[in-house]
């Protein structure tokens, strides 16, 4: 119980001198003892090889097929495939040619919102991502049944942190 009693007293004078605020990265202030804790945490997950690849980074892909007004739905899913491998740190986290999958969420006479949020790697392993909205709009008067042709290139944007293991 002694002991107990010690230990703690050391840690509420040692805590206020590691309680300086100081500024990460995202602008938010942290304690550097906070600081201490998310390295040594990214530093378990390197080790058992997972990481978090931060958000702000983007993933090029190509449409695997046409959108028409006749599948522009709410909720249709649509995917993509990545035109060359995607990285972090040396790492490999899906190779070129995996899929990128996503959900129209939005439509109306003159546009198509596309959120997408998940790329499954060959060794069909699924990352989870969270994704900036894709809105493609056309012209209102436009008579053509295609509103984006196969093929077409998206810089999909990643607006969350991804955490996830290299592909092997």
């Amino acid at each position: 119980m002694k002991r107990l009693i010690i230990i703690l007293l050391m840690f509420s004078i040692i805590t206020p001198a590691y309680s300086e605020k100081i500024k990460i990265k995202s602008g938010r202030k942290i304690d550097a003892a906070q600081e201490v804790i998310v390295k040594l945490n990214q530093t378990a997950m390197e080790k058992n090889n997972v990481f978090a690849v931060p958000r702000g980074r983007r993933i090029h892909s190509r449409l695997n097929d046409n959108i028409s007004r006749a599948n522009a739905i709410t909720d249709n899913i649509i995917t993509t495939q990545l035109m060359k491998d995607w990285g972090y740190k040396n790492y490999t986290i899906a190779p070129e040619g995996s899929l990128v999958k996503g959900v129209i969420t939005k439509t109306s006479s003159t546009s198509t919102e596309i959120r997408f949020d998940t790329i499954i790697r060959p060794d069909n392993v699924e990352v989870k991502i969270v994704s900036k909205p894709i809105v493609i709009s056309s012209d209102k008067d436009t008579i053509q049944n295609i509103l984006i042709p196969f093929g077409t290139e998206f810089t999909i944007q990643i607006i969350n942190d991804v955490i996830t293991s290299p592909y092997q």
